[in-house]
């Protein structure tokens, strides 16, 4: 079995090495990371038809719509949760 342990490098080679290979692996996760953060907040195309428009706006206010009724929702749940706590605690 080898041996897992993290500083176990017999030259200064081994160390060089490692180092490369852990500075080429952050480079690519900082790369994957900004590529997923600028999908995420570049801004939607314009559409090219007035049909296309309504129906990004139709879909825009319903998961807007959705979304509000998820937060009463849960808002509700909480509120249930909490006042089931405070019966109990009275009751004994």
């Amino acid at each position: 079995m080898k041996d897992k342990r993290p500083f176990s490098f017999t030259t200064l080679s081994a160390i060089a090495r490692q180092k490369e290979d852990t500075l080429r692996k952050i480079r690519k996760q900082e790369e994957i990371i900004s590529n997923l953060t600028k999908d995420i907040f570049t801004p939607p195309e314009s559409p090219a038809t007035k049909g296309q428009a309504i129906i990004r706006m139709l879909n825009i206010s319903t998961t807007f719509f959705e979304g509000i009724m998820f937060g009463i929702k849960l808002m509700r749940r909480i509120k249930k949760i909490f006042h089931l706590q405070k019966t109990r605690k009275a009751a004994f």
